[in-house]
């Protein structure tokens, strides 16, 4: 190795111009490969998921339209009747809501009717409190909530949110802070909006986009509210005109949940671990049936309104985004493979320039005895150590580059974990000494094989 190191101070001003070659090319490879590595250790298997969507609507390759058509009795039903459930619930969201907390109005992310399964479904983890149960679902209208621990900290700065009442204010209050106004909408003041007390107070998920939900299909929102089976005025966007009397423009006490039932846009399922495949043909088998019985069409086909049964996986938010960063650290990691790609040639010919200085004394060895594999062992290896040495320079520059050059371009930059940033050093350095030895096969094997009467003539 002394050896070795002394041959490339020779010319040292050209064996580094290689190595830092060799360097960019390998922290921008290491940079973003640590993300990759990941998913590579993990294994297709482990983004199998177990939740599942089920949605009935058309269905086209970049869009979808869901319709309102599953209700509790779907949910009991697939509790009780499918041998692959192990949790479900009905789902439907608003994007936006209007919430009223210690006198103050705050616009916030919105609310969704969920079952009390979807505390399963979703894995979902509390921070404080607890979340709904059957007593919670039944009557006309919700009178709890569990909320996100970022709006608990919003509303409640410094106290405990859990107890605590909040007012939701009714649909057309929110279009009008919004300026969504229009003809039809109708003064909302005096309306006593929905009060609900917070029972619970949840996290969402490590890992995920700012703007996913529980899921990666689905959005961030702030407050989940029980899903009764029915309407309730003051939230489903319906008029809301108060009389003198008390009464709105139906002649329903304000606030009064409408007696219809009330159907849901979406179904989350979960289902025993390794029964994906089978849960899926279940579940379709099992909800067509009640579809067709339903709406009178065939939920298979889609007839006669192109709407069908979907069942899809539902993968959570932290997988998605694992994934995704994967695919473009590997798109980035192609470009700086294209630099590690350069530097080989840089080795190249920096190694047919240093061979022809030297095959005088090249020739000399072999006179002396040393074997052609001698001569290219010893050509091949300095260009291994030279390229080593750009590696390890990479690997150092690699977090730099990572958190300064490259932040703009990955989706999320986090510190890495130890294992994956060690199997992605070692994988850098011995890709750019495989490099830097291949590079030189050439310039060695060259000289390797000239006899040393030929080496004297040529020098």
């Amino acid at each position: 190795m002394r050896r070795v190191l002394a041959r490339l101070s020779e010319h040292w001003v050209r064996h580094l111009i290689a190595a830092l070659q060799v360097a960019i090319g390998v922290a921008v490879v290491a940079a973003v490969f640590v993300d990759v590595v990941p998913v590579m250790r993990s294994g297709v298997e482990s983004l199998e998921t177990e939740v599942f969507s089920v949605i009935y609507g058309e269905i086209q390759p970049f869009s979808r339209t869901m319709s309102s058509i599953w209700t509790l009795d779907d949910v009991e039903f697939l509790e009780s009747q499918a041998e692959t459930v192990v949790a479900a619930s009905v789902y439907e969201d608003n994007s936006f809501a209007l919430v009223r907390a210690n006198g103050d109005l705050f616009l916030v992310r919105g609310y969704a009717w969920v079952s009390p399964g979807f505390e399963d479904v979703a894995d979902m983890r509390l921070v404080a409190g607890r979340f709904f149960d059957d007593a919670d679902v039944q009557g006309g209208e919700p009178a709890v909530a569990v909320i996100s621990r970022e709006l608990a900290e919003t509303l409640f700065p410094g106290g405990e949110a859990v107890g605590q009442v909040i007012n939701i204010r009714p649909d057309d209050e929110l279009r009008q802070i919004l300026g969504w106004g229009g003809p039809r909408l109708v003064s909302t003041e005096g309306a006593p909006g929905l009060d609900v007390r917070v029972i619970g107070v949840f996290a969402y998920p490590e890992g995920g986009h700012p703007l996913m939900g529980f899921f990666a299909e689905s959005v961030r929102l702030e407050i989940l509210l029980p899903a009764t089976g029915q309407y309730f005025r003051a939230l489903a966007g319906l008029p809301l005109a108060i009389a003198d009397d008390g009464e709105n423009q139906d002649g329903l006490p304000a606030g009064a949940a409408i007696p219809s039932g009330r159907e849901y846009a979406q179904l989350y399922v979960r289902v025993a671990p390794g029964t994906g495949q089978q849960a899926v043909a279940e579940l379709e088998a099992l909800l067509t049936a009640r579809v067709e019985a339903r709406r009178g069409v065939s939920a298979g086909d889609g007839e006669p309104d192109g709407e069908q049964l979907s069942v899809t996986p539902a993968f959570s938010g932290a997988d998605t985004m694992r994934v995704a960063q994967a695919a473009t650290s590997l798109i980035l990691a192609a470009l700086g493979s294209v630099a590690l790609i350069v530097s080989g040639f840089s080795i190249f010919t920096t190694f047919l320039a240093n061979v022809a200085e030297r095959v005088r004394s090249i020739g000399l060895s072999r006179a002396l005895g040393a074997t052609r594999f001698r001569v290219l062992r010893e050509v091949v290896g300095e260009a291994a150590v030279l390229a080593g040495i750009g590696g390890l320079i990479g690997v150092a520059l690699a977090f730099p580059v990572r958190f300064f050059l490259l932040r703009g371009l990955l989706l999320r930059v986090e510190l890495p974990g130890v294992v994956d940033v060690v199997i992605t050093m070692a994988g850098a350095v011995l890709v750019a000494v495989a490099i830097g030895a291949l590079a030189a096969l050439y310039p060695g094997w060259t000289v390797a094989r000239m006899m040393p009467a030929e080496a004297f003539h040529e020098s």
